[in-house]
């Protein structure tokens, strides 16, 4: 009798806890999940139609934020003050045989410039366009225009021939292609221009000046001895070209070139003729500015040496090129012994006058350092 009546208690119970989860079930409108069920189904799928529209509106709302921020860029390159690129006249050799001096570097003039009073003859500055419709089909007699930009949060710059994308750890800034004066005319320098050049408005009319020319790579211009009285022009300075290029698709017409460069002398080291000269980029930590002092071997106070070593440039005999700094102790580069010419360094020595004798004497080897701060 107790069995049958504990029996009874526990279907009692029993049916009234299933009445209750049905009528909650009921209350919440939930359903038992089945693989069938049509309106399961059909709810699944007006939540996913539902975060579709949402994805589909959020993306929307970015392209509507990028192309505010796009309108924002294109308003303050605008607000930028744009100046002009300007160097020295070209001058072609043939026709001014006796017409290869001034500089050699371009400068950025401002559109606001603050004039003197004074008169002057003998050094000028022209404007500069491009000479070919390399980077644009329209660009050839345009003028070209510049900026001085300023990164925020870094410490240092430094421009990557042979490469269109940084090495790790560094900020693209822009990417271009190498350009320099034609290696008839005078002297110039190698630089970096923007891939997608703008133009200086009604700056079309073919007045020379400053030409530039696409540079193909070959690290510095053919030296040229005065033999080649028509070969005097192209760049000047000297570049570091990296191991690992990023090479372009495009060929160079042909009026500027890049080639290695080597010692002509055995000052350094006792078997340096012929060598081709290595280089490296390097970055001086806690550092925000470097500086090379020519005529010394130490550094001022305040100041940390980077290297040493001796000033160096090409012949006086041949084409123009730059005073640059050499390791004392410089490195080769493997298996570049071949005498190919390209560019060729002489150690630099001092004439008396400017600088004046003494604390300089006259011919003797001017000493360098790098320091940084």
């Amino acid at each position: 009798m107790a069995i049958i009546v504990a029996l009874q208690l526990i279907l009692y119970f029993g049916t009234c806890l299933m009445e209750g989860i049905g009528e909650t079930n009921e209350i919440h409108g939930s359903k038992r999940l089945l693989l069938n069920d049509p309106d399961a189904i059909n709810n699944r799928l007006n939540n996913l139609e539902r975060s579709l529209q949402q994805q589909q509106a959020a993306m929307l709302q970015q392209q509507a934020t990028i192309l505010q921020q796009q309108a924002t860029i294109q308003q303050l390159k605008q607000n930028i003050p744009q100046g002009y690129t300007a160097g020295q006249l070209y001058y072609d050799a043939s026709s001014y045989p006796n017409r290869f001096g001034g500089p050699s570097n371009m400068l950025c003039l401002p559109n606001n410039p603050k004039l003197s009073n004074k008169t002057a003859s003998h050094s000028f500055i022209y404007g500069t366009e491009f000479e070919e419709n390399f980077l644009r089909n329209d660009a050839a007699n345009e003028d070209i225009p510049c900026a001085l930009c300023r990164s925020i949060n870094t410490t240092s710059t430094v421009m990557f021939p042979g490469r269109n994308i940084c090495y790790n750890g560094w900020k693209t800034e822009y990417e271009g292609y190498v350009m320099s004066g034609h290696w008839g005319y005078r002297a110039s320098s190698y630089i970096c221009v923007d891939l997608h050049p703008d133009y200086i408005p009604g700056g079309k009319a073919n007045t020379n000046g400053q030409l530039l020319y696409v540079t193909g790579y070959t690290a510095g211009q053919e030296h040229y001895s005065s033999s080649y009285s028509n070969r005097f022009g192209g760049a000047a300075n000297m570049f570091c070209l990296p191991n690992n290029p990023k090479l372009s698709n495009k060929t160079a017409p042909g009026y500027s070139f890049l080639y290695r460069t080597e010692f002509e002398e055995n000052f350094l080291r006792s078997d340096a003729v012929n060598e081709d000269i290595p280089c490296a980029f390097c970055t001086s930590l806690y550092t925000t500015s470097s500086a090379m002092f020519p005529g010394r071997n130490v550094c001022y106070h305040g100041w940390k040496m980077e290297y040493e070593g001796y000033v160096m440039s090409g012949y006086w005999g041949h084409r123009a090129s730059s005073y640059i700094c050499v390791d004392a102790h410089p490195d080769y580069v493997p298996c570049g012994k071949a005498n190919t010419g390209g560019q060729l360094l002489y150690v630099t020595g001092t004439k008396c006058g400017t600088p004046t004798c003494p604390p300089y004497h006259d011919n003797v080897a001017v000493k360098c350092v790098v320091c940084s701060k």
